[in-house]
């Protein structure tokens, strides 16, 4: 089985018509919707996107788009983030403030 780990951007581009990667994105679903594929996400990349589709570009009917999606997707599983990963990215964060680290 091939894994994919799915981050916000990808997500962002599924949903949404107007973006600029759309049809690239879909195009590429479509040919990795099979069952030998997994799709791999967390529950921050879930809720940083519906945070920026909510309130970024003010669209709600893409939230709910993007909840049936995730919600019916066969080939998608969702990865907590435990305390100690929270706590480990942190770390990170502060220990390296010299790079820009997006935190989920």
């Amino acid at each position: 089985m091939i894994e994919y780990f799915i981050d916000t951007g990808y997500w962002i581009s599924l949903v949404d018509e107007k973006s600029s990667k759309h049809k690239i994105i879909v195009e590429w679903t479509m040919g990795h919707s099979e069952e030998s594929y997994q799709f791999i996400t967390t529950d921050y990349i879930i809720e940083e996107t519906i945070t920026f589709l909510n309130t970024s570009i003010k669209r709600y009917d893409l939230v709910l788009k993007f909840l049936s999606k995730i919600k019916n997707s066969h080939i998608l599983s969702q990865i907590p983030i435990s305390k100690n990963q929270k706590q480990s990215a942190l770390n990170l964060l502060l220990d390296y403030d010299d790079h820009d680290f997006s935190f989920t």
